[in-house]
């Protein structure tokens, strides 16, 4: 259930080689169960009234609740309900698929080359950030450009004639997969498993060196290897465009969700 908690561990490494300064967000891990991608059409929302027992502050909540997912789904009917042609254009493509579980913060990508199959894991959690100096955020609007947004990436390779599974964890900013480290595992179980016990024996193996102080030459031909799979610039620009598509569908929800809560 919790894959991706093995790249926290990136996040004390990745100080060293200079990768990143700040912590990202705990990622969890949750099992994909193979459902096609869901209908994104936009559902009608209507709001009833509050029940006789609600109070002045779940009343007021409910007001604020309500302006704020009329925005959000005017904001997203405006920009198109359906999947940006980007985004379809990239899956239409037959060397990904896509498997995407409403409510999950974890999406994840499937491919094959030859007799590999490669497994992609990210999280729309890495997209919430917190300012650093609030009583200052007006000024650095004006004075700095935006920073861009750094995914956490986690690639599984395994083979269906050898045992054992091998693991690339990158940043994606930019549309630039930047590899981090790369992992071997000898049991193939061990190395793909997408349950607790499975993420428990991971986090007590060794996780392979910093990819950056690797040989020069070494670190090029890992490169190449990446590519040859899909690992490239493609990718890294289709996903941080679905995680923000599919973080503004899952806020939709979220808002719907607690509003019908409150007002039960």
């Amino acid at each position: 259930m919790s894959s991706l908690r093995a790249l926290r561990q990136l996040s004390s490494i990745s100080r060293t080689v200079s990768l990143r300064g700040k912590h990202s967000p705990p990622l969890h891990l949750l099992a994909a169960t193979g459902r096609a991608l869901p209908s994104t059409t936009l559902r009608a929302f209507s709001v009833s009234t509050p029940t006789r027992s609600a109070t002045p502050a779940s009343t007021a909540l409910l007001e604020k609740l309500k302006e704020e997912l009329d925005y959000e789904v005017k904001a997203a009917s405006d920009s198109g309900e359906q999947l940006p042609e980007v985004l379809s254009a990239f899956l239409s493509e037959g060397v990904w698929k896509l498997e995407d579980v409403p409510g999950n913060d974890e999406v994840l990508l499937f491919g094959k080359y030859e007799n590999e199959t490669i497994r992609v894991m990210f999280s729309i959690a890495d997209l919430q950030t917190v300012d650093e100096s609030p009583e200052n955020e007006m000024e650095e609007e004006e004075e700095e450009p935006e920073t861009p947004t750094e995914l956490r990436v986690r690639v599984t390779f395994s083979k269906s004639n050898a045992p054992g599974a091998m693991t690339a964890d990158f940043y994606c900013s930019n549309g630039v997969l930047q590899p981090a480290n790369v992992s071997y595992y000898a049991d193939s179980e061990t190395g793909t498993g997408l349950t607790m016990d499975a993420d428990f024996t991971r986090r007590l193996l060794y996780n392979g060196p910093v990819f950056e102080t690797l040989d020069a030459g070494l670190q090029e031909q890992f490169d190449a290897f990446f590519r040859e799979r899909g690992i490239d610039e493609a990718l890294g620009v289709f996903i941080p465009e679905y995680a923000q598509w599919k973080e503004q569908r899952e806020y939709i929800a979220w808002l719907e969700g607690v509003h019908k809560f409150v007002g039960a």
